[in-house]
Order: C-alpha cells, then sequence, then structure tokens
C-alpha cells in the first residue's frame, strides 16, 4: 500500500507538472496571436523567456498541487487565469482548447469526468458549454463574407470577431470593385482573404455577395457558422435564407465606431467598440473639449452633460463607453473625479447636474 501512494503521487506530480507547462504555452500563444486578452501589466512580460516559464510553472504547480486532493483544481485553475486574463478571453479558441485539453487529463487519470468537477452548478454549466464549442471547433467551419464596398474592418475587429464564433474561422472572402479601394485589397489579400472582383456600379457587391452567399453551404459543406459583414438591410434575406439552411448566422453591422455582432438565431446583440482610445489620449481629448467649450461660453464651469455630448459628436464613442474599457464598473462622471490634478469639480447636491473645469494654476482670471 505505501508503495502505490508513492506511485499515484508521482503521478499526480507529473499531471500538474503537464498541466503546469500547457498554461504557460496557452499564455505564451495569447501574448503573441491576441495580447489584447491579457491584462495589460502582463502584455509586455518576455512569455517566452526560459526563466519565466520556470518561475511561472513552479507557483502554478504548487497552487495545483495544494488543491488536488480537494478537487478543486480546475477551479483554482480558472481563479488563477483570471488573475491575467480578461473575461473575453474565456471565449477565445486558444482557452476554450486549454481548459478542454486539461479536462481530458484529469478525467483520464483520475478515471471519472466528474472529478474534476466542483460540487458548482455554475462551473458545470461552464464546462458543458466549453464541450460543445469545443465539438462544433471538430466537425465545422466558419466563413466570413464581407462587403468591402459598404464595410471595412482592420485586424483589430478580425480578431474580435473570431472571438464570437464557436467554430474555426477558415474561410474569408470579401467583395468589391477593388480599382476603386486602394490598396485595401492588398491588405485584405495579406490577411488571408479570398478576393472577388464586381465592375464598378451601385450594389453590384451585394448582389454578388448574395448570390455566393446563398449557396456557401453547397461550396462549404463543412460549414456551421456565418458572419455576414455589411451595414446594408438587403443582407437580411441572404441571413434568413442561410439561416433557413442550418447555419448560423451573424450579422455584421457598424455605426461610427461601434459594431454591432447579431446572433440571427438568438437574437443576441453584441457591441465592440474598436479604436477606444488610450487613458493618456482620452484626458487630452476631454481638456480640448472643455476649453473649447470655456471659451465658447465664456464661462469656467461647463456641464458634464454637454462634454458629454460633444465628445460623443467629435469621436462617435460615448464618455461611458471608453471610461467602461478602462475603469469596468465606473460611471462618466468617475473619470472627473480620480483625477482631480486634471479636473475640478462642482455640484450642489447629489441630484443637482455636475459641472466640470480645469485644474490649472496660475491661470489669469
Amino acid at each position: 500500500m505505501p508503495n502505490d501512494n508513492i506511485l499515484q503521487n508521482a503521478d499526480e506530480t507529473t499531471l500538474v507538472n503537464q498541466i503546469s507547462n500547457y498554461v504557460y504555452q496557452a499564455i505564451a500563444t495569447i501574448q503573441e496571436q491576441q495580447p489584447e486578452l491579457l491584462l495589460e501589466k502582463y502584455r509586455n512580460i518576455d512569455w517566452r523567456s526560459s526563466r519565466n516559464q520556470s518561475a511561472f510553472t513552479a507557483k502554478l504547480t504548487e497552487l495545483l498541487n495544494s488543491n488536488y486532493a480537494h478537487h478543486a483544481l480546475f477551479s483554482e485553475l480558472q481563479r488563477f487565469l483570471k488573475v491575467l486574463l480578461t473575461p473575453e478571453s474565456f471565449n477565445s479558441s486558444i482557452l476554450i482548447n486549454l481548459l478542454d485539453t486539461i479536462r481530458q487529463l484529469y478525467s483520464h487519470h483520475t478515471e471519472s469526468d466528474n472529478s474534476l468537477l466542483p460540487q458548482n452548478p455554475e462551473l458545470s454549466k461552464q464546462i458543458s458549454v466549453i464541450n460543445h464549442t469545443q465539438n462544433l471547433q471538430n466537425v465545422g467551419i466558419a466563413i466570413l463574407l464581407l462587403d468591402a464596398e459598404n464595410l471595412q474592418i482592420n485586424i483589430e475587429v478580425e480578431k474580435f470577431l473570431t472571438t464570437i464564433c464557436a467554430c474555426s474561422l477558415q474561410v474569408k472572402i470579401a467583395f468589391a470593385n477593388w480599382r476603386s479601394l486602394g490598396k485595401f485589397d492588398v491588405e485584405l489579400h495579406e490577411r488571408g482573404y479570398e478576393l472577388i472582383h464586381v465592375p464598378p456600379g451601385r450594389d453590384n457587391a451585394d448582389g454578388k455577395m448574395i448570390a455566393f452567399g446563398s449557396s456557401i453551404y453547397e461550396r462549404y459543406p463543412k460549414a456551421k457558422e456565418i458572419l455576414v459583414c455589411s451595414t446594408d438591410h438587403v443582407m437580411t434575406n441572404l441571413c434568413n435564407h442561410l439561416q433557413q439552411n442550418g447555419l448560423t448566422v451573424y450579422r455584421v453591422s457598424k455605426q461610427g465606431e461601434t459594431l454591432t455582432v447579431l446572433n440571427s438565431n438568438t437574437g443576441k446583440i453584441i457591441n465592440f467598440i474598436a479604436n477606444i482610445p488610450s487613458l493618456d489620449k482620452f484626458i487630452k481629448q476631454l481638456k480640448k473639449i472643455i476649453k473649447a467649450e470655456q471659451k465658447r461660453t465664456n464661462s469656467y464651469w461647463i456641464q458634464l452633460a454637454k462634454i458629454s455630448q460633444s465628445f460623443k459628436n467629435q469621436y462617435q464613442i460615448s464618455i461611458s463607453e471608453v471610461v467602461y474599457k478602462h475603469f469596468p464598473g465606473k460611471r462618466a462622471r468617475d473619470i472627473f473625479i480620480n483625477y482631480p490634478n486634471e479636473f475640478v469639480i462642482h455640484q450642489i447636491d447629489e441630484k443637482s447636474e455636475l459641472y466640470v473645469a480645469l485644474f490649472e494654476i496660475g491661470d489669469s482670471q
């Protein structure tokens, strides 16, 4: 019996070491392919350094070993990952594959899939979603159709769209009269798009995309999901047709800087705001607006509502959206309260209008 315990402990140590290395490699891959999924303070770490790898895996191994016997390994691993990664990362294919691989390793070792799962209904539900997602990835592909004359998406938006799909995005097709779009065709070609040229004329790209998309399931039998990227309402019929033929359809449109993804099957809407300014740039933009309003109105104090409206008119993004990006859970007014070296606020009581001015030492009155 003592020998059996020694062997069992050795097996557990080997498994935990293997898991720790898998996790580290996944983090390194995320930094290379989707660095925005790492929390900001971890993005500039050299994750390919052997020294960092040793320190990381040693710490994670110690943590997982201490929770192994209590069947809390998986939940503890998730808590560990949340310290490093954004909430959106748990929808990425990299992390989904990682967690499913670890689940399988652990279940094979314990000879019971349920041994890995804490007695927590919510976590069990998450694992069920992961398994379903992995099954989709194994049996199907996702396809992106882009009306490039109507909607242009950059690499940041494209990376976001890959997190929407459960299947791997393997086919990307763009439609346009490429002579009229400068070098955009070169950029798309470098990003792996198949380019379909149409002659000049209104709605020619629309028509070609609809005709091509209507038979997409015949051209690509493994297609399970399709992203229809266009702001034209004429694409509604195409989306309905694809949905009726069993595909999960995502309608992708854009207004200002906000990208909207509608899952036609579930009705769920996801918004993505591209090009959100950095915090430093955001502060400079606010100060510029306040100075302009002070000059225009010849008044030192400017209403927060007026600042918010001016900011949205100029940058097509609300202050609340930018604040949420940098300070989740905070309100628009908190940016002025939390930066007393930049702004001064005035409010008679909690229900009255908030006024904002710039904190500038030495200004003449």
